[in-house]
Formats: C-alpha cells, structure tokens, sequence
C-alpha cells in the first residue's frame, strides 16, 4: 500500500520512480525445490498477481502475496494516523507521514483503531488507495533469485528505472516486498518537491490538498483520530 498520489514533475526517471512507489488474484506461488528458471517465473507471476488484485481492488489477493517485511511500516503508519499531533506527523520519513495521513482522510476510524496490518491493507486496496496509476504502468523485467531473496529490474511503460523489486521467500512462497519502493517514493518526492521549490512535506500536503480539498485536509493533518 505505498498510500502516495502520482502526476509528480516531469516524465524523468525520478517521476517514474514516485510513480512506481504509489504502487502499492490467485493463490501464493510455491518455489520450493523448484528449477532456477522456474523460480524466475514464480517471482513474476507473484508480481503480476500483486499488480492484478491492486487493479481488480481485490485486497485479499494482493495480502495472499506480500511479504511479511511490509506489515511493521504499516502498523507504524496506522499508529500515527491515530495518534499523532501535527508536529509529530511532519518529523515522520515522508513515506510513513504520507501513508498515515491518507489512512486519516480515507479510511474509517473504527477500521484503523481494530485491524492488523495485513486487515488494513486488504482494505486499502479495496478502497482503491495504493495508487492505480503508478501500479498500471509498473512492469516486472529480468528477475535475479539468490537464495531465499530475489530482485527484478522494474520498468515503468516500457522504460528502464534505476530501482529493482524485491521479492523474499517465506515458508517456500515468494512474496512481494513493497518497502524498497517506499524509499524509492521518497527519492522521487525530493527531486519533484525540490523541481517545485518546496519542501518535501510541502509537496505532499499541496498534493493531499489537491486530493481532499483545503478544508478537509487541513482537518486531517492537525485532528489526530484518537483510540
């Protein structure tokens, strides 16, 4: 649930990247005891059913193949959408103040005081908020497995990124890990906020702005949801 608003700057290698972030079907894919170049397969098709269930707003099945590595941040997030004062949420990293602050505007107060992690991402992507523009023209490329980790060459419409994805395997099952693209979010705000002469939670709050008018995000950002 990369919970982040794409259409950031020009179309440079750092917009595709911002893009990619905001990235946030059918059953995991075992890779157990399984042939390198069917690894390599299992890998991409994991990604293509994450990609899949974002787009069809099937939660369940985007939850079915992500990595338990991804869950810390959101429960992190979740936290501070309820609790966090609006000095504390601007000295969050711009990943986790963005997510926490769209978890605020968009999800319902009972749903983030009573869910897990895994219960909020189901219905993030349910809700259509990870982002459907930045995950549409996310594309897998050549994939890498070592070990129980695997990463791929990420493309977005056809062209070439400077990051990969990450994939790790749990129990035999290759999952999805969205935090590297996260981090990958964050280089793409810095280089847009700074294209813009803003800050980085500038450019964040125009675009959150922008997605829920001035008066409600102006709700959101200064009224935590409390327990």
């Amino acid at each position: 649930m990369a919970l982040a608003v794409s259409g950031c700057g020009s179309d440079s290698a750092d917009k595709r990247n911002a893009k990619a972030a905001t990235a946030s079907g059918t059953p995991s894919v075992s890779a157990s005891a399984t042939p390198s170049a069917d690894q390599t397969a299992a890998v991409a098709l994991v990604f293509k059913t994450y990609k899949a269930a974002v787009l069809a707003k099937d939660g369940p099945a985007a939850v079915d193949v992500v990595a338990n590595t991804t869950y810390e941040f959101y429960d992190q997030a979740r936290v501070s959408a309820l609790d966090a004062s609006k000095q504390e949420l601007a000295a969050l990293a711009p990943a986790k103040r963005m997510t926490a602050l769209v978890m605020r505007g968009s999800l319902q107060a009972d749903v983030l005081r009573s869910s897990t992690p895994k219960q909020l991402l189901v219905a993030a992507v349910d809700a259509g908020l990870i982002g459907e523009d930045g995950v549409k023209s996310l594309e897998i490329g050549q994939v890498q497995v070592s070990g129980e980790s695997a990463t791929a060459a990420a493309k977005v419409r056809g062209a070439a990124t400077d990051f990969d994805l990450a994939f790790v395997r749990q129990d035999g099952q290759w999952k999805f890990d969205l935090l590297p693209l996260l981090d990958v979010g964050t280089r793409g705000f810095e280089t847009a906020a700074k294209q813009q002469g803003m800050t980085v939670n500038e450019f964040i709050d125009a675009a959150l702005e922008q997605q829920y008018g001035q008066e409600k995000f102006a709700q959101i950002v200064s009224r935590p949801l409390g327990r």
